[in-house]
This record gives structure tokens, sequence and C-alpha cells, in this order.
């Protein structure tokens, strides 16, 4: 009865942690937030799209992430604080990563302070992964870390800190918005997708808005007053900023048709709603046109197929990310990816 107790009130920064991560690990697969998403994207988009698509859309589908078990690497306290380094092991495909949490002790409980994510760019190593290093390139200084050795996104921390107020978009809310439903034309019904985007973001930011409502009692329950604090008016000034962002929020099209087929550019524009293009193709079926196909811009070359990290351009040098290709490896030169 006392072990259990202490488990409760986190009488050690590691207990603490184990009670947060069972509290966390109910809470997502309760709200079961990645099928809600991937559901309101199907019923925006299905109704334009050819079956085959609907089809490829519902076995793409994928459960939440979540943590199966933590393994403490490293663990130090001075008095009435205290840094634990955790392995997560997460379920199949994400794997493991490492995380650092800071614990400050109120009352009898342990409660999380600051939280870091291993830097994804060097894997929390710290170097920079284009010298390894050595801060030099073929007898040059690294172009990357211009010869600091160090990794340019955690500059050399390995760390990189967590916060509810970065992690929070802008999110959009409107009820009256109406999307076109016009496949007589392969425009229209490129217009019409533009629009299940729209309502995407719509539905999206509704969802969400109502997962991080309820992820503030947990954060209350786990983590020290003035990080609530903090997700509180972060979550208070993204339902703003959205309202905001909406109205500017009219994503473009450009269309090419070639007999039965077409493709077509949808572009969202500039802003805090993000502005991903996609690439989509169209077919006629019966007298309608419907979307059959569906790819995003790399994140990486940002729909350009180059590689992101010389520009196509590595010259003399040897670009270690393309190998002197001049290709964006992640999307294999496409510039979109399913």
């Amino acid at each position: 009865m006392i072990l259990l107790l202490m488990m409760v009130l986190g009488q050690d920064p590691e207990q603490a942690l184990a009670s947060y991560a069972e509290a966390r690990e109910k809470f997502v697969q309760e709200a079961d937030l990645a099928a809600e998403l991937q559901r309101i994207v199907a019923e925006a988009e299905d109704a334009i799209s050819t079956e085959g698509l609907r089809r490829r859309r519902r076995e793409k589908r994928h459960a939440q992430a979540s943590v199966v078990s933590y393994r403490v690497l490293e663990s130090r306290r001075d008095g009435d604080t205290a840094t634990l380094v955790v392995e997560e092991q997460l379920k199949a495909p994400d794997g493991a990563r490492r995380k650092k949490l800071a614990f400050a002790k109120a009352g009898n409980r342990w409660l999380i302070a600051r939280e870091f994510d291993g830097c994804p760019a060097c894997q929390a190593k710290g170097t920079c992964t284009w010298c390894d290093g050595r801060g030099e390139a073929n007898r040059k200084p690294c172009p990357r870390c211009k010869g600091k050795k160090r990794c340019d996104t955690c500059d050399g921390a390995q760390w990189i800190e967590r916060s509810f107020a970065h992690g929070i978009t802008p999110l959009a809310a409107r009820r009256d918005f109406a999307p076109r439903t016009d496949t007589s034309s392969a425009r229209a019904t490129a217009e019409a997708f533009a629009d299940a985007l729209t309502a995407e973001q719509i539905r999206l930011s509704a969802a969400m808005r109502r997962f991080f409502e309820s992820s503030l009692a947990l954060l209350k329950a786990h983590f020290t007053e003035d990080v609530a604090r903090e997700a509180q008016e972060a979550l208070r000034k993204a339902v703003e900023d959205g309202a905001k962002a909406l109205q500017a929020y009219v994503p473009s099209v450009d269309v090419k048709t070639d007999g039965d087929r077409a493709t077509a550019i949808v572009s969202a524009p500039p802003g805090p709603l993000g502005n991903e293009r996609r690439q989509i193709a169209l077919r006629k079926t019966d007298g309608r046109w419907l979307v059959d196909e569906v790819k995003r811009e790399c994140g990486w070359c940002r729909g350009r197929g180059v590689c992101a990290a010389c520009q196509g351009k590595a010259g003399k040098l040897t670009c270690l990310y393309c190998n002197n290709s001049g290709r964006c490896e992640p999307c294999e030169g496409a510039g979109f990816t399913d």
C-alpha cells in the first residue's frame, strides 16, 4: 500500500516518469487521434476519388504509435532537482528514441519541469552528420557546419527542448464552409479537391483542439505549474491565430489535361496553416473526373527533385547526401511522394 502511494505521488523521479508514461499511454490510446485524423481526410476526399484510391487509402491507415516501455540510461539527482535520460521503446515502425527529462520536487511529488527530444538530425550525437564531426570535407571546411564540427540543428547540444507551445499549430474553426463537389471537368474536380483540403483543415483543427484541451489535464497532473500555464496560453493563441489564418487559406490549382487523364498541382498559400503542395492525378470515369492518385510535396526538396544539401551542384566536393547525383534521395528526384 505504501509503495503504491509513493508511485502515485511520484516520490522518486523514475516512479514519476512511470506514472506519467502509464497515464499518457492510456490517454493516447483512448483519444486515438491518428485514427480520427485519417478518418477526416478520407471523408473529405473519398467523394471525389476513384474506388482504387479509396481502397489504397484504407490499406495505408495505421494505428497511433505508442510507447511500449522506457529504459533509463542515465539518472542524476541534485537536491530537489533531477534529470533522467531515457530510451523510449516504441511500437514498430517507430522503433526507439531518446529523451531527456528534468524534474523538480514540489512537496512530496516529483514533477516534470522540462522535456527534451534527442536531436533527429544527429541522432543525439551533437556532431555534424555531413563531415561526421571532422570539420572538413575533401580537405576544405565542411560546407554544413563551417568547420565547427557540431550539428547545426541542435548546435551540438544533442537535445531539442520539447514545448507544448512549439508543438501546437494555429487551429482553424469555421462552421459554415461548404466544399464544392462538381466533377464535370478536370479543373472542377481539382477545385473540389482544393476545397476538400480546406474542409480537412477545419475538421482537423477541431479534432486537434479537442485533443489538446483534454491533454491539459494530463499536463497539470504530471508537470510543473509553469508548464501547464504555458500550454494553456499556447492553446488560446493557437485558436486566435487559426481564425485569422483561415480567412486567407484559399488553395490554388494548376491543371494539365491529356485526353481522359489529367494532372494538377494544388497549392495551399504560405501561412501558419502550412503551404504544402499536392500533386493529384485525375481520370475520367463514366462522365466524371475523379482523383486517382494523391502525392505530397517532398519536405526535403520542396518539390524540386534536387538534393537540398548541395542544390544539385556538389561540383568537386563530395555530397554525402546524394553522393554527387544531384538528386533528392527521399523522393528519388520526383519532387512528390505517396
